[in-house]
């Protein structure tokens, strides 16, 4: 599953340690381990996750530091109710930072308000939503073609007709006097 962009194993009660298996999801765009009993070290594996954007791993039992993470292009990253130790690294002080209740952050590293991941995946998710609408409509717009109303009109005869039929019914009983139907198409 190298071609993985999305991984969200949240609120699950999984538990141990990561195994080094993330070196081939360099396709991985947001990770979600958050809310689980998860343990140790973060895998090295965890810096070979070339467009890893997104992660959060608050709320578990991780410990050591976060150093793998620094070459990362990471814009959001939740270390939030860890036990992580260490220095924060310098490269992680500029993005939007959530460490409240990890013990040793490194001094004059802050906690930046944002939209967090929920936000965000929301905010993703919406405009997919509307992104899929609008190609919706328009494809059903071009697939559809003219529409052609067909519609029926009984049209009689004008007046100085209407006097000569008159008379051409009164001297015959036997000739009746029907509308004319026109058939219109309209575009």
């Amino acid at each position: 599953m190298t071609s993985l962009k999305y991984i969200n194993v949240s609120h699950n009660k999984f538990h141990g340690h990561l195994r080094d298996m993330f070196a081939s999801l360099t396709s991985l765009f947001i990770l979600d381990l958050s809310f689980n009993v998860m343990s140790g070290d973060l895998p090295k594996s965890f810096s070979l996750c070339s467009n890893l954007t997104f992660m959060d791993l608050q709320n578990n039992q991780f410990t050591g530091t976060i150093d793998v993470l620094a070459n990362l292009p990471l814009k959001y990253l939740n270390i939030e109710n860890n036990h992580f130790s260490g220095k924060i690294p310098d490269r992680l002080k500029g993005i939007n930072l959530q460490i409240g209740g990890t013990s040793g952050p490194a001094p004059g590293a802050s906690r930046p308000n944002g939209f967090g991941i929920g936000g965000i995946l929301a905010t993703v998710i919406f405009l997919s939503v509307v992104g899929a609408m609008i190609a919706f409509f328009i494809m059903k717009r071009r697939s559809r073609k003219p529409s052609t109303v067909i519609e029926n009109y009984p049209v009689f005869p004008l007046a100085s007709h209407e006097e000569q039929e008159m008379k051409s019914i009164q001297s015959s009983s036997t000739t009746r006097l029907e509308p004319l139907h026109l058939l219109m198409i309209r575009n």
